[in-house]
């Protein structure tokens, strides 16, 4: 009896780290150039925020070598506005922009740009107007967003007009930008007068993009070749808003969600933060919470194979990548 306390207690000095430390975090790296109160994005080994005037983009790589930090500029424009960026894995930069020139006419396109900034071309979307855009491993460029009308204006990135009575929210472009498909019909995903990609979020990895949407709770996980692998509607909450939503190589879903109210009271006491992490369960549909013991103040950016990337310890001067492997969750 005396030896099995005496080995249970053991297991327990053995397990009680483990249980404070519920993620192992592998690997931390400082980013000392970006400092917008944006939050930043992670993919393809790339760390990159819109700037703080939402007119231009840093780009850095995981390294913390800084790749540039400039104001987009296109030609024959005097007013331009980034909305959202991506980078793909061979080294090329996209940006939505929303553009005004000097007759008062607006657009929104997709700019992309080289590993220096310099611009190499646009992708012409227009009456399609993108909110959200990744890459995915096979240089795929994939954006989520509403069509409109044709002849309807752009101010900045306000839409003015009517929406397109039937469309798709979901478009792939293949890496020399000419259209492949698109899929998630909006009246399926959303029958909401407001559109369901305000506010929505998208994610991509090596093999997979995953969108989000906070308006309707509705999730997909669509492949490279297009085919929707899963979908599904999460409990919209009040109280809760979903900020990006993040899938793994292999297709595992991670969301992180921002609590308000009683929900972020409760979430503080016990972790600290108001911000919560979840393992989408894409055979379910279920939330799982996922604890992050001592790294609770982490805030997950993107994915890095079947590795999440956080934000850490964020400062005026910046703050440090952590790397985790989804297998300690």
């Amino acid at each position: 009896m005396r030896r099995t306390v005496l080995l249970a207690a053991l297991v327990g000095i053995i397990l009680g780290p483990l249980q404070a430390e519920i993620v192992r975090i592998t690997k931390r790296q400082p980013v000392t150039n970006i400092t917008t109160r944006w939050l930043p994005q992670f993919e393809n080994g790339h760390v990159f925020s819109v700037n703080t005037h939402r007119n231009g983009l840093i780009v850095t790589h995981q390294s913390g070598q800084p790749r540039f930090d400039k104001h987009l500029e296109l030609p024959d424009v005097h007013r331009v506005s980034v909305r959202d960026i991506a980078v793909s894995p061979d080294g090329r930069v996209a940006a939505i922009a929303g553009a005004t020139d000097w007759k008062g006419r607006n657009s929104s396109d997709l700019a992309m740009l080289d590993m220096d900034g310099n611009m190499a071309g646009t992708i012409p979307t227009y009456p399609f107007v993108s909110d959200e855009i990744g890459f995915t491993g096979d240089g795929s460029l994939w954006a989520m967003g509403r069509e409109i009308e044709p002849g309807e204006r752009m101010i900045g990135n306000q839409r003015i007009g009517q929406e397109k009575p039937v469309h798709d929210i979901l478009r792939q472009y293949d890496r020399d930008g000419k259209f492949v498909r698109s899929l998630l019909p909006r009246l399926s995903v959303s029958t909401d007068r407001r559109h369901p990609a305000y506010d929505a979020s998208l994610g991509t990895s090596k093999n997979y993009v995953a969108i989000l949407s906070n308006l309707s709770g509705y999730w997909a996980l669509v492949s490279t070749d297009g085919l929707i692998v899963r979908s599904g509607h999460l409990e919209v909450h009040e109280k809760r808003k979903f900020m990006n939503i993040i899938p793994t190589d292999s297709g595992e879903l991670y969301v992180t969600g921002m609590l308000r109210g009683p929900l972020a009271t409760t979430h503080r006491e016990k972790h600290g933060t108001n911000v919560a992490l979840y393992r989408l369960d894409r055979d379910t549909g279920q939330l799982e919470a996922v604890d992050l013991g001592a790294n609770s103040g982490l805030i997950a950016l993107g994915s890095d194979g079947e590795n999440l990337v956080f934000r850490d310890r964020f400062s005026e001067t910046g703050f440090n990548l952590a790397w985790g492997p989804t297998s300690s969750f």
